[in-house]
């Protein structure tokens, strides 16, 4: 998907790339923002790289059988 957006969409070319996501999205951004701007200073630029997760909350609570499934998501 990176490759997409660098080769057919210039995203090499942005000063201020953000990734962003809500939601499940916002979950997406936290685990995956520091290897977007690896990827991005690996392109050889310049960038001021930034993440916003909006609205992703997942506590990591017992569900009703007593187990904490989140914790295995990180």
């Amino acid at each position: 998907m990176l490759d997409t957006l660098t080769n057919e969409y210039g995203l090499a070319d942005y000063p201020s790339p953000v990734l962003a996501g809500c939601s499940a999205g916002g979950l997406a951004v936290y685990l995956h923002c520091d290897e977007f701007a690896s990827y991005i200073s690996g392109l050889g630029k310049e960038a001021k790289v930034q993440c916003v997760a909006d609205a992703g909350y997942f506590p990591d609570l017992p569900n009703l059988a007593g187990y904490s499934f989140i914790r295995g998501m990180y």
